[in-house]
This record gives structure tokens, sequence and C-alpha cells, in this order.
């Protein structure tokens, strides 16, 4: 869905998109099944962001998993 906005410097209008934002708790995020269910999540609502929760995996394995899978998103975890 696409809107504009003001943009007050120029006096004119923007147009901007909506941010899609998701969570989800996926437990047993290290079995390929639940990789290749979020691949297809993410493409099929176009999410923007999203918060993944409870993997129950350790530094590295989330890391090796993101960058295999997921190259092209940019991820942070609190490890």
């Amino acid at each position: 869905e696409t809107s504009k906005i003001r943009n007050s410097d120029r006096g004119g209008f923007l147009p901007s998109k909506t941010m899609i934002i998701a969570s989800w708790n996926i437990r047993g995020f290290n079995l390929p099944l639940k990789h290749q269910a979020m691949q297809s999540f993410l493409q099929s609502k176009e999410v923007n962001v999203i918060a993944i929760l409870e993997t129950k995996l350790n530094n590295v394995s989330i890391g090796e998993i993101m960058r295999r899978k997921f190259g092209e998103w940019k991820f942070i975890h609190n490890f």
C-alpha cells in the first residue's frame, strides 16, 4: 500500500510505503523445515522487520543459519 506524506521542506508530497513488522516464536529454528517456512512467510508477506523469539539456539548457530539462509537480511541478537 502506497500513500503520500507531506514534505514540508519542499511544499510537496513524497510517496511512502507501509512498513511491515512481524514477530515469531519459532521453537526449533535449527530445523531446515523451519528455515523454509520463514523464508516463504517473509517473501509472501513482504516483511521489512522480524523478531525471532525463543529459538533455543546459541550465538554460533543463529549466526550460521542467518548468514547461510537469510544472507540479505541484517540481524542482531541478545546472546
